[in-house]
């Protein structure tokens, strides 16, 4: 202890009884004036990069973190978006299924049936619907038939609901797999139109909520269909 205090002693003699010309002192100042500024330069310059890289980090961040907005989609692809590969269906028939008559006002409490809540006490609406299930009571398919008059036209349509699995379909429907694809506020939906007895018949797949729609509307409204599109992507 008393060697370090010795030392300590006498590096604060050499140190006051040294004395640094001015001008050295005011080189050594300046100099480390020099030194600071252009270490605050260098911050100033490299601040609007730092900052565009946090920017770019946040939005890379908030676009793979932040839900994309599906349109009610739901990985519903149509044949035509699979390129060359079609998916593999299977299909069943309702001859094994029970079919019951269903009240509307029970319908409407069904989701993906919620729709039909808009049938309920309109004049202008005539509608049944029937659910088709099977032998342990689990509803595979529901059935609407539905005649209404929408802005001076008349519309005769059917509405299939169908519950199955993704690539599992009612055979009667197989035509309505494939056709013109069509988007409806980014949400797509496979087209096909044709005639009965002269009549323009609009035909549409539509998935929304892992539930299967096919709609066929008979009527002379020109894109009269889109009604029922709507619904269902609004349900």
């Amino acid at each position: 202890m008393k060697d370090e205090k010795k030392l300590q002693e006498e590096f604060d003699e050499y140190f006051g009884g040294v004395n640094l010309p001015d001008n050295m002192t005011a080189d050594a100042k300046l100099h480390v004036k020099r030194r600071k500024n252009t270490g605050l330069i260098w911050l100033k310059r490299l601040a609007p990069i730092a900052a565009a890289a946090v920017l770019i980090v946040a939005f890379t961040v908030f676009f793979n973190l932040a839900p994309r907005a599906n349109g009610g989609f739901d990985g519903f692809d149509s044949p035509q978006n699979q390129g060359n590969t079609s998916p593999q269906y299977s299909f069943y028939t309702a001859d094994k299924l029970i079919p019951e008559n269903m009240d509307i006002t029970v319908a409407d409490k069904i989701a993906g049936l919620k729709f039909t809540e808009k049938f309920i006490f309109k004049k202008n609406v005539s509608a049944s619907v029937t659910a088709y299930s099977d032998a342990a009571g689990r509803l595979i398919f529901a059935k609407i038939n539905v005649s209404l008059i929408y802005n001076g036209y008349r519309h005769d349509g059917v509405i299939i609901a169908e519950f199955t699995d993704r690539y599992v379909c009612l055979d009667d429907m197989k035509d309505y797999l494939e056709g013109s694809k069509r988007t409806y506020y980014e949400m797509e939906y496979v087209y096909n139109g044709g005639e009965d007895k002269g009549e323009p018949v609009h035909r549409v797949f539509a998935c929304k909520n892992n539930i299967k729609y096919y709609i066929s509307v008979t009527t002379a409204q020109k894109s009269g269909y889109m009604l029922y599109v709507d619904w269902i992507y609004n349900n």
